[in-house]
């Protein structure tokens, strides 16, 4: 039997915006520049900020990263935004290690419970429902950005072959789902699916 990466989906729900910010924390970030653009924090600070975001709270996390940032770059950081454009969003708990990195390359967020602080859950950062609940269908795009983080914390020790037939089928379709580092990406994916 193949192994598609999205076999690592363990759950995935929806919660209502209200819920998810009275029982949920953003721990993912993004840096923000009028001269770069969007990129991933680990992009400005050259460091993987995954075990900050880990043991911190938002608020922690947060006054870590500005300190860490060069006063001479103009780069304001953000945690990742939800959307209050849907009513709902979807939470996806994955068997694989949280990177923060490659969600928010492929544009998904990471938030964990409050209360729970090991239960962690990516959702996506510019979601397309329709606030129609149980559709499926609307899930596609969430489902490909799952693939496409999955592909990334894998690398080489596990392709999924439908995704590189996809990839080099209509990789601009792929390529339209990132959210930042786009070149580092493509070149990561290009390598990867050679």
């Amino acid at each position: 039997m193949r192994k598609d990466l999205l076999d690592d989906l363990e759950d995935y729900f929806s919660v209502t915006i209200s819920e998810l910010d009275q029982h949920y924390e953003v721990i993912s970030f993004l840096a923000i520049s009028p001269a770069q653009g969007i990129h991933t924090l680990d992009y400005y600070l050259d460091e993987d900020i995954t075990e900050v975001t880990m043991l911190n709270s938002q608020e922690d996390a947060l006054y870590y990263f500005i300190n860490q940032l060069s006063s001479a770059k103009e780069t304001y950081i953000s945690p990742t935004p939800v959307h209050s454009k849907v009513n709902r969003t979807y939470l996806y708990r994955l068997e694989q290690p949280v990177n923060v990195k490659y969600s928010v390359s492929c544009g998904l967020g990471i938030v964990r419970e409050r209360f729970k602080q090991r239960n962690y859950f990516l959702y996506s950062i510019n979601p397309s429902y329709r606030n129609e609940p149980e559709r499926v269908e609307e899930l596609i795009p969430d489902f490909l950005r799952l693939k496409l983080y999955c592909q990334l914390v894998n690398g080489h020790m596990q392709i999924d072959k439908r995704l590189r037939k996809q990839w080099r089928e209509n990789k601009q379709l792929l390529i339209s789902f990132l959210f930042a580092n786009h070149e580092e990406v493509i070149a990561e994916l290009e390598d990867i699916f050679k």
